[in-house]
């Protein structure tokens, strides 16, 4: 749980839906407290001076109020339950995203990580809820992601005045996803096949010349070869280094290493980058292999459709290169 600058935060266990949230505490709260004392003791004042014991009562009642609008949505917030009931699995970095809440209470939620646009539960709640339980509000979350990543968690922070609105207090929610949500970089310009310039920006692509197709002679070796094309028995007999020649069954497959760095301006575009050369090659009709580092480490494989390079390019983190991985195994 990530607290505000010069704040502390402690977490308290929450319903379903939420992993932690912070006490709430109140926002801008001067001005209602200062306008609640003004108005109790100008009451008391008058209170005192007429010594009717109806004036009294309705001070009493009045001072009851108060308490409860100041004090009130703070013990709203603490058994409020705030979950997210429908999740998208693929989103894209800058582009909107639609999230489904449910609250059991009447109040506002902002997000914070991905950020967007504030959402209310202002509808008569009983909207949403299994019949028995607790009845909740149902409310549409607006994301607008500003950097690519895998979620499986949202923070967010709640704002309640309930009941007089008398006074706002809020509290900062990490509300668990029902399923990942995997932001996408966004798409760049693509890159040339060709490793010159493209490794000072992070992307190195090369076409990567393979032992496919049906074996047909052995000949010489030339440069570009693969070594795992190379004939070692003929290589003994020749005195020369030979490889087996196939029949090209298409175009080669290209490797593409992606290394990004800990910037995360810098990451992103050079993962958007990646995104539009994977997809260019892959419209192309090319087989691509993607390296990249994430969290469980480095990760080579082929790239099938535009969709698993969306998902590796969401899930890639700066890490160290590895040029020694070999693309393909």
């Amino acid at each position: 749980m990530r607290a505000g600058p010069g704040t502390r935060s402690r977490t308290v266990p929450t319903g379903p839906g939420t992993r932690s949230r912070t006490v709430p505490r109140p926002r801008h709260p001067a001005g209602p407290i200062g306008l609640s004392a003004i108005v109790l003791a100008l009451w008391e004042i008058v209170a005192h001076n007429s010594g009717s014991g109806w004036v009294q009562l309705l001070g009493a009642l009045l001072a009851g109020a108060l308490l409860v609008g100041l004090v009130g949505p703070g013990i709203a917030l603490l058994k409020l339950r705030v979950a997210c009931t429908w999740c998208p699995p693929d989103a894209t970095a800058g582009e909107p995203v639609d999230l489904s809440m449910a609250l059991s209470g009447r109040c506002q939620v902002e997000p914070l990580d991905p950020r967007g646009r504030p959402c209310s539960a202002d509808a008569e709640l009983g909207a949403v809820g299994t019949s028995g339980g607790p009845p909740e509000a149902a409310c549409t979350l607006r994301l607008v992601p500003e950097h690519r990543g895998v979620y499986d968690s949202i923070a967010c922070e709640v704002e309640s005045a309930f009941p007089f609105g008398l006074m706002w207090w809020r509290c900062r929610v990490q509300v668990s996803l029902p399923n990942r949500l995997h932001v996408a970089p966004r798409i760049g310009a693509a890159r040339s096949i060709e490793p010159a310039g493209a490794r000072a920006v992070g992307l190195d692509v090369a076409s990567r010349p393979g032992p496919t197709g049906d074996h047909r002679a052995v000949r010489a070796y030339r440069p570009g070869d693969h070594r795992r094309m190379v004939h070692w028995p003929a290589t003994a007999h020749a005195g020369s280094l030979m490889v087996r020649e196939t029949d090209d069954p298409g175009s080669p497959p290209v490797a593409l290493r992606v290394t990004l760095p800990e910037d995360l301006d810098a990451a992103e575009a050079i993962a958007g980058q990646a995104l539009a050369t994977v997809v260019d090659l892959l419209r192309q009709g090319r087989q691509v292999i993607l390296a990249t580092v994430e969290d469980s480490g480095p990760r080579v494989a082929a790239v099938p459709d535009e969709f698993v390079a969306r998902r590796r390019l969401a899930a890639a983190v700066a890490g160290p290169d590895h040029r020694s991985e070999e693309p393909g195994r």
